[in-house]
């Protein structure tokens, strides 16, 4: 993740501003192309939320309900959204 030197390492506003795309990255190389993040937090981002939110729960049938801890004290939930 890109930061400036001298950059307090324990700065949390890097990763905020990465942290969708860390996301998006994330899923696309784990599931491809067969995933989505939670409505709620769809919502909020449409909705132009300034915050992040702590939790993200991210669907899709190759989940096995998991926990990815990330900066910041967000988790990333991976679950399998009762795909069939």
């Amino acid at each position: 993740m890109p930061s400036r030197p001298g950059e307090n390492t324990c700065d949390s506003t890097p990763w905020y501003a990465a942290m969708c795309d860390f996301i998006q990255g994330y899923c696309s190389e784990r599931f491809g192309e067969n995933w989505h993040v939670s409505p709620e937090y769809s919502l909020l981002l449409h909705a132009g939320a300034s915050r992040l939110p702590q939790q993200v729960v991210v669907h899709s049938p190759l989940a096995k309900n998991g926990l990815l801890k990330l900066p910041g004290d967000c988790l990333a939930t991976t679950d399998w959204g009762g795909f069939l």
